[in-house]
């Protein structure tokens, strides 16, 4: 049973200590009233389990320390990857650009970093999700890195994982014009390839409405993610792959 809880703004957060109640903290999130699981320290178990459980984990800042974050939002953007709205305008940009699976994973949790002041990859984190990415066999979470290159440039990547056929996309970046579009449209691609279902968003943004993601209540994604997380997904190692031939691929199949 979990007995302890952090005041944050109005809201009781509860504060997990081990795997078991991070699932004891997801059946009382409704009660509670709030989107959010903390937890001191960071280990791969507990990501695997929370992400198995439709959390997206991440990391924050309680006081002066550092924990990981069971983000579950009361509302969660969606899209089927077949869903993605592609805007016409970019098709004649994408015969420069190539999109690889899993080649560049620490290259672009560095970029992340280096792009953004407040990134919430907290090197204990990245250390957890490193165990993951590179011991895959052991967890029901896979993590994945997608990096966008024009010519011989990375422009823009992503991470990401997946639980069966559930893609949820973490965090990326972007160096130049369109480059991040042009990454989540052949991410689209690549989930209709391998066959996946669902492709969370995460929190609502402007831009993931414009791609066609779509809102939903907690209930309802969780009702989703429980079906399409027990088929098996799978999206491995890929270089170099033209994004201009995977979109007109996926346009004509």
């Amino acid at each position: 049973m979990i007995n302890i809880k952090v005041a944050v703004s109005d809201k009781l957060i509860p504060i997990a200590e081990n795997e078991m109640e991070i699932m004891e903290a997801f059946k009382i999130l409704d009660e509670l009233d709030c989107e959010s699981v903390l937890k001191y320290g960071f280990d791969p178990m507990s990501l695997d389990i929370g992400s198995s459980l439709g959390f997206l984990p991440m990391a924050t800042q309680l006081n002066d320390n550092w924990v990981t974050l069971f983000k579950h939002h009361h509302r969660r953007c969606i899209l089927k990857p077949e869903e993605f709205i592609i805007n016409k305008k970019i098709i004649k940009l994408l015969k420069d650009y190539t999109i690889s699976i899993n080649t560049d994973f620490e290259y672009c949790i560095d970029m992340i970093n280096k792009t953004y002041d407040d990134s919430w990859l907290y090197k204990d984190l990245v250390e957890a999700y490193r165990d993951i990415y590179y011991n895959d066999y052991k967890y029901n979470m896979k993590i994945h890195s997608f990096i966008l290159k024009k010519g011989d440039k990375i422009v823009a990547g992503e991470i990401g994982y997946n639980i069966g056929k559930v893609y949820t996309s973490l965090t990326g970046y972007h160096t130049i014009n369109n480059s991040g579009n042009i990454q989540l449209l052949a991410t689209a691609m690549i989930l209709q390839i391998y066959d996946f279902k669902l492709w969370d968003l995460g929190m609502e943004l402007p831009y993931k409405l414009n791609l066609g993601g779509r809102m939903v209540e907690r209930d309802k994604f969780c009702e989703m993610f429980k079906i399409y997380c027990k088929e098996p997904g799978y999206l491995g190692i890929k270089s170099n792959m033209n994004v201009h031939n995977l979109v007109i691929g996926g346009i004509y199949k």
